[in-house]
């Protein structure tokens, strides 16, 4: 996606600490990119923690619409639960891609 990377690694992390390998990964992805992205994962569950080189800021994505959409592109899967337990559902066909959210008022 225009302006961020991410890549998308199996295993959901054992707890939110962000470890110098997180931190160099997310940093050599900004080399060609002013944001990354790692999304880790476990079935349709992702845990999203994302970098903006700008900023030198570090956030876990409660919800991310661009990480869910490049974590399904790349795994095939459908159904998307982020980590604040909301569903994306994506549906594919040849040329368009459906996406498909719940939206609450807040």
């Amino acid at each position: 996606l225009e302006g961020i990377n991410y890549k998308v690694i199996p295993g959901l992390p054992k707890s939110k600490k962000i470890t110098r390998t997180m931190k160099n990964m997310l940093l050599n992805m900004c080399k060609k990119s002013p944001a990354a992205g790692l999304i880790y994962y476990e079935k349709q569950e992702i845990v999203p923690l994302i970098f903006v080189l700008a900023t030198n800021s570090y956030v876990w994505e409660q919800a991310g619409g661009s990480g869910s959409l490049a974590f399904s592109m790349v795994t095939r899967e459908d159904k998307v639960i982020q980590p604040s337990r909301d569903v994306i559902i994506f549906d594919r066909s040849l040329d368009t891609i459906t996406i498909t959210e719940t939206v609450k008022e807040l």
